[in-house]
Order: C-alpha cells, then sequence, then structure tokens
C-alpha cells in the first residue's frame, strides 16, 4: 500500500567548517577539527496526528518514527537531540528552540540539526511547514513558512545551515497554478543549503515497504554509511546519494519518478561537512520491521495512564494583565488586570487539557476522597429555574447535566485540586503543581499579540473556545452571549476545539482553571519571575480563562477571577504544570 505524503522533513545544519570538493588542498584535519571542536545539537520534529476535522490535513502514517529514526541516528553521531512530537510542534515553540539552541555557549563554529517531519505545502514563493496547529484554509498565515525557519537560523551564532526537506511542494488549493523551481523557493543567501525530496510541484510518498518517508528512508541511509565519501559524510556526499536512491526506487517500485532537488548558497567554495566516520562510527538504525529505536534524552519520558499529556511552554518575556492597545475589547479591562507589567518565565510544562472526569475518578477510586461539595453537600450551580444558587446533592459526579468521561472535571475547589495534585505526586514521583498565575497567562496567550490567541473579536472564537454562544442562547434566552456557533451549551470534551500557538486546548472557556497565587487587587508588586504570588492577606485564590456560560469579555487572556479555597462550582476546574 502506497500513501501520499504531505510531509516535511527539514535539516538545518549550521556547520563549522567547510569541506572544499572541488580543490584538492583543502585542510581535512583543520575542517575535522573544527567540526568536532564545536558543539552539535539537533531540534527533531515529528507531526503525525493532525485533526482532519479541525486542521483540514489527514494524519500521517509515519511522520513520528521518521523524527525518532533521524533523532537516534544524530545521537549516534554525537548531536545532543531535542525531539518535539505533535502538540509540541507548533510554529512557535520550533522557532524558540532553534533560537534558543543557536544560542547555547559554544555554537558559534558548532553545528545545529533541525528536522521536521509533518505535512507540507508550497505556496507562492515559499515552501510551508504543518506545524501541530496549521489550518488547510489558510495555509500562508497559519504554516510556518521555511522563509521564517532561515530567518530564525540567521538571528542566531551559528554559521552554516542545510536543510533537508522531505514533503509535497505542490499548493492543494482548488485552482492553484504551477510553477517552477526558479520561483517557488526562498532566497538562502550566503551559507545555506537546501535539498528538497522533490521538485516544486510534486508531491512526496511514504510507503508501507520501509515503514517510513521515501526521502527519509534514504536519508537514514545516508547518514549511517551509504553517504561516506573518504571518511566523511557532506552535504553533497549525502545528496548525490539520496536523489540518485529516491529517483530509482520509485520510478522502479511506483513508476512515477520523485526527484529531490537541490539548492545551493550563492556564496558556495565548498561542501559542507556533517559527519566524520572514524574509530566511533554510529550504528546503524534498525529498519522496519524491527521496533523503531528508543526515544532520545529529551523526549517526553513515559507516564501512566491517568498522567496528562504535558507540553513544554518554552521560556521568555511577556507583558502580563491589560495593555490597553492589545486587551481592552469587548467592554474593556477591568482594574485588578493592571499595571500591566514585563514578566521573563523560564519553560516549563503544562497539561495539554484539563484535568477530566476520567482522570479524577481515579484518584478518588484510589484513594476513597470526598470532595468539598461531597463532604458539605453542594455545589454552586444553576438551579431548577436557571438561576445560580448552591445546589444541594451536586458534586463533580452530578453536575445538572450530562458529562463523558473526557469533559473537564468540575465543581472542585482548590482544595479538591491540590489533594489530586498531591497523590498524583505521590503515585508517579513527578513535580506536578498547579500553573502560577503568571505561566497561566502566558501560555494562555499561546505566544500571540492579541487580546485572544485568535485575534482581537471575541466572536471569531469559538473554533477555538467553549463560551456562552449561539447554542447556549437557545437554552438561556436572556444571556449575553458571543455571536458565534460552537456548538455545546455546558463543557465540552476536552480537546474538541483548535490549540493555541502552543499546542494546548481549551485555555479560554469550557471549566476556570484554579492556579496557585493568592488574589490581590491589581498588579502593584507581582512578580516579575513568574512565580507564586503568596504574600498578602486574602485568603482567596485566582481562577483565570472563563467557562462556558461566559461572555468574550470574560475570557479573555487577561480576564481574573478569584474564590476561597473551599468554595466550589460546577463551572471551577484545573489544569496541571512542572517544571522543566
Amino acid at each position: 500500500m502506497t500513501g501520499l505524503r504531505l510531509s516535511v522533513a527539514i535539516s538545518l545544519a549550521l556547520l563549522a567548517g567547510v569541506v572544499a570538493a572541488e580543490t584538492k588542498d583543502v585542510n581535512l584535519v583543520q575542517e575535522t577539527q573544527q567540526f568536532e571542536q564545536g558543539g552539535k545539537v539537533a531540534i527533531v520534529v515529528g507531526v503525525e496526528s493532525y485533526n482532519q476535522r479541525l486542521n483540514g490535513f489527514r494524519p500521517l502514517n509515519y511522520a513520528k518514527d521518521d523524527a525518532e529514526q533521524v533523532a537516534a541516528v544524530l545521537k549516534s553521531l554525537g548531536y545532543q537531540v531535542e525531539l518535539l512530537v505533535d502538540s509540541q510542534a507548533s510554529p512557535n515553540v520550533i522557532l524558540n528552540r532553534i533560537r534558543q539552541k543557536g544560542r547555547l555557549p559554544g555554537i558559534q563554529n558548532g553545528t545545529m540539526l533541525f528536522y521536521f517531519s509533518g505535512h507540507g505545502f508550497a505556496v507562492g514563493n515559499d515552501n510551508f511547514l504543518a506545524a501541530w496547529d496549521a489550518v488547510a484554509e489558510d495555509l500562508q498565515d497559519s504554516g510556518l513558512g521555511i522563509s521564517r525557519v532561515v530567518d530564525a537560523i540567521r538571528s542566531t551564532q551559528v554559521r552554516r545551515a542545510v536543510l533537508l526537506v522531505d514533503a509535497c511542494r505542490n499548493d492543494p488549493r482548488p485552482g492553484s497554478k504551477g510553477g517552477s523551481d526558479s520561483y517557488a523557493d526562498v532566497d538562502t543567501g550566503e551559507g545555506v543549503q537546501i535539498l528538497y525530496s522533490t521538485r516544486f510541484g510534486d508531491v512526496s510518498w511514504e510507503h508501507d515497504d520501509f515503514q517510513q518517508g521515501v526521502f527519509s528512508h534514504f536519508l537514514v541511509q545516508g547518514l549511517t554509511g551509504q553517504g561516506v565519501q573518504n571518511g566523511f559524510v557532506t552535504f553533497n556526499s549525502l545528496a548525490n546519494y539520496v536523489e540518485s536512491e529516491v529517483a530509482k526506487w520509485t520510478d522502479r517500485k511506483m513508476s512515477q519518478t520523485q526527484q529531490p532537488f537541490r539548492r545551493t548558497d550563492g556564496d558556495v567554495q565548498g561542501d559542507f561537512l556533517l559527519a566524520r566516520f572514524g574509530d566511533a562510527a554510529p550504528q546503524p538504525v534498525p529498519q522496519p520491521p524491527q521496533p523503531a529505536p528508543a526515544a532520545v534524552e529529551t523526549a517526553p519520558p513515559a507516564r501512566k495512564s491517568f498522567e496528562p499529556e504535558m507540553v513544554i511552554v518554552p521560556g521568555g518575556t511577556f507583558t502580563m494583565g491589560c495593555d490597553g492597545a492589545r486587551d481592552d475589547v469587548e467592554g474593556g479591562c477591568q482594574n485588578d488586570e493592571k499595571p500591566a507589567h514585563q514578566v521573563t518565565l523560564d519553560a516549563f510544562k503544562l497539561a495539554q487539557t484539563e484535568v477530566t472526569v476520567a482522570q479524577f475518578r481515579q484518584f478518588v477510586e484510589k484513594t476513597g476522597y470526598k470532595t468539598t461539595a461531597e463532604t458539605e453537600g453542594s455545589c454552586w450551580s444553576l438551579d431548577e429555574k436557571n438561576s445560580w444558587s448552591d445546589v444541594k446533592g451536586n458534586s463533580w459526579r452530578q453536575l445538572g447535566y450530562q458529562q463523558t468521561d473526557n469533559d473537564p472535571v468540575a465543581c472542585v475547589s482548590w482544595n479538591d485540586a491540590n489533594a489530586y495534585i498531591d497523590w498524583l505526586k505521590k503515585e508517579t514521583g513527578k513535580p506536578y503543581r498547579l500553573p502560577t498565575e503568571a505561566e497561566w497567562e502566558y501560555a494562555a496567550r499561546g505566544g500571540k499579540g492579541g487580546a485572544y490567541p485568535w485575534g482581537q473579536q471575541g466572536s471569531a472564537g469559538c473554533g477555538y473556545a467553549n463560551m456562552a454562544d449561539q447554542t447556549a442562547k437557545e437554552k438561556f434566552p436572556n444571556w449575553l452571549i458571543a455571536d458565534c456557533n460552537d456548538g455545546y451549551i455546558y463543557t465540552a470534551p476536552v480537546g474538541k476545539f483548535q490549540p493555541n500557538g502552543y499546542g494546548l486546548y481549551d485555555m479560554h472557556g469550557n471549566v476556570w482553571e484554579w492556579v496557585q497565587d493568592r488574589w490581590h487587587d491589581d498588579y502593584k508588586g507581582a512578580p516579575v519571575d513568574g512565580g507564586f504570588w503568596e504574600s498578602g492577606d486574602s485568603a482567596a485564590r485566582v481562577l483565570r480563562g472563563g467557562s462556558w456560560s461566559l461572555t468574550p469579555r470574560r475570557v479573555r487572556s487577561a480576564y481574573r477571577f478569584n474564590s476561597p479555597p473551599g468554595p466550589r462550582s460546577r463551572t471551577f476546574g484545573f489544569r496541571l504544570a512542572s517544571g522543566q
């Protein structure tokens, strides 16, 4: 069985030395010393589990396998490898990793490799990567252009770049016109070389015989020995091997030729050194149907079934609170969102989704824990007259509306959330906690510059957030609502809407999320390092994100709410955080 593959596998190698293939007096000893003394880092990305309903891209078969095999090869070649898969691979995360790794001490004359496997396409004069949250209907805005990848590299201290692109290079939009490699490419400039898996307008294939992309299969072979020339793997020796083998195999096996295309910089005086084979030559990666290689050292550790999927949120600096030009929309900011202030955070992990009913039930069944609502016999809910009141008998088990196991748990207090976390830490030995308020807002913004991660209009957010909308209006005709339809009156199963730029779901709407911080009436004296704000006299704790019952104004990224740690509502839930 064959499969058309709109995949991208990009390798960017930023090299310490250049091996001049066209001159005989090249000092390979010096070049090799520079290469081996410089740092070698690799960022390897695989996106496979696309949601066709949300993204418009079908899932792929082997993108993660490709990424894992390339990562294992690079590790054996002496590269420090970081692996990003699926929800971790948003455009902002990818670009941040390039900038961070390209500014490490000792990398100025070192090597960086960036590999991306996922859907890809060509539009105009650029080629795009379909990162985790790309949308097929909005390719140029939501896709990650290779030109942006190159710009990120040029902002670092590295010296040379090689891009290996395993990607379809056609334009999938109806009515699009063809082109040629003379224009459908980025301007590489000096110090950049690119090997595409196919020519412009053509497709790239994955195949069950390899359980890989065809290009990536021969790429791995080339890096593990077949591309060696006089003990070295250079860009040209690797490209010569891959170009020849991909074209021959697809022509013979599939009766259609996939022809890789090579583009070099405008000032190439020699070849780029990628690897040296000597006494410590790397071991070839086992090929399918053998098991895929073990995860590299930076891959997420194995997790238990009841643990959340965690997303690495890159560190950075942002403006927290109400920045008038950015946040004063949909009725305006509140005084407790001021003053706006700069906060700088280290990288941290945040759960991809809110804690679900099923996850919370496992905690209760294993411990016999009784929530505050259960011990006190009530939860703040809508009563029979659709008025908010303390409804007897309501708890996380019975909210007055139907939930699935994959809905966010609700009617939990701040105390309940921390009891769950204490249990999970003991079960797993991992430092789970509630996020700080600064971490929450930074993550919720998703690396974007608007009042919402989707822009400035709240009513444009029904594809991203479950809030009071036209669906709710049918049940609650007096409610103020967003002028859109998200399809849910009450809670929605987690992950039903589009993620933000960091690959996080439901940061806005669905249920309020408890954070660790103590409540303050404004941000005067707030921490600027993203840490917990524990000082103060208030017993109340902070909730963020809004819920299914609220208008767009109250699900803005800057909006804040508070409650004492004991009270609970059928709109209160939580998500987990941990250190990097």
